[in-house]
């Protein structure tokens, strides 16, 4: 999500996660008959208590990708929102912490091997508010 300051809300993954502990976009996976955009939606309604708007998402990319056992398309979505975060109310479960972070913020946090890169992040991290 990018927001108002060119920064974008990420999470930090709960302790009781896989990778616990380390920063990344919000994300998961669709329910059976609902499409990318509104899986993309329910899942920053559910883990950060926050409604987004439709309008304001566009589509980055989409890529195939293969774990072991678990093949899965990865729909990279971006929306636009000005939300505080003392409205985000994180489902502890999911997440445990959040922040409005800078480019130069995220780029520290991956090299300094604590944020979960996706096949788009050099592309979202180029992206230029207009």
């Amino acid at each position: 999500m990018l927001g108002l300051n060119n920064e974008f809300l990420i999470t930090q993954r709960s302790i009781n996660k896989k990778h616990p502990l380390m920063w990344e976009c919000t994300g998961g996976s669709i329910l059976a008959g609902e499409d990318s955009i509104d899986g993309a939606i329910r899942e920053v309604k559910e883990e950060l208590g926050i409604d987004i708007d439709k309008s304001t998402g566009v589509l980055l990319g989409l890529t195939l990708r293969y774990y072991p056992n678990c093949p899965d398309i990865l729909d990279v979505w971006l929306f636009t929102s000005d939300v505080s975060i003392d409205e985000v109310k994180v489902q502890e479960e999911e997440v445990n912490y959040v922040m409005w972070a800078s480019v130069d913020k995220i780029i520290e946090l991956y090299e300094n091997k604590k944020f979960e890169a996706n096949a788009f992040f050099k592309d979202v991290l180029s992206i230029e508010k207009t």
